[in-house]
């Protein structure tokens, strides 16, 4: 609870942190630009319930911890480009306003980003696997888009809504109810779908 409750309003740099233990900056607002280049772990918690006005940028970042985004608010960029799992409920009911950008992301974990909205593109070239529930009652305004999607567990897409294109062209396997009442406004490129 290091920062619990905290304001940041100007840009928040820290170019030597490399761990955010559990709930240190639970219900925090981050007006600018949140900057931490080396930051590799986000502990359980870790920024529930916080907003960032500003864009979110930590290259170095691998691991983020169960409900460490749960229900919060992004209004720029979320970019980390080394991420590489998204654990259970890291972030559900959050927004994103701007794009959400984790090239290196093979696993979404259970109800990882359930009941959350994005308004941006998706953007997870190398996610391979959707956990359960993972985005269930999701809504997507912007494109989402994991051309190396093969494999997305039961009502993982439950209720969603995709309003941009739906682009996951090596979906191989789809487990029961995955998209149960979905709605797709736009493209749906699955075409390894048997």
């Amino acid at each position: 609870y290091a920062f619990r409750n905290s304001e940041f309003n100007g840009s928040f740099n820290c170019p030597n942190l490399t761990s955010v233990g559990d709930n240190a900056f639970l219900y925090s607002v981050f007006t600018g630009e949140f900057n931490c280049p080396n930051l590799q772990e986000v502990g359980n918690s870790a920024f529930e319930s916080s907003s960032f006005n500003g864009t979110f940028n930590c290259p170095d970042l691998t691991t983020v911890g169960q409900h460490a985004f749960r229900n919060s608010n992004f209004t720029g960029d979320f970019n980390c480009p080394n991420l590489q799992t998204v654990e259970n409920y890291a972030f559900r009911t959050s927004q994103f306003t701007g794009d959400f950008n984790c090239p290196n992301v093979t696993l979404v974990g259970n109800n990882a980003f359930r009941n959350s909205q994005f308004n941006g593109v998706f953007n997870c070239p190398n996610l391979t696997s959707v956990g359960f529930q993972a985005f269930f009652y999701s809504v997507f305004n912007g494109n989402f888009n994991c051309p190396n999607l093969q494999t997305v567990d039961y009502n993982a897409f439950y209720y969603s809504q995709f309003n941009g294109e739906f682009n996951c062209p090596n979906l191989q396997e789809v487990g029961t109810n995955a998209f149960y009442s979905s709605e797709f406004t736009g493209k749906f490129d699955c075409q390894e779908l048997q």
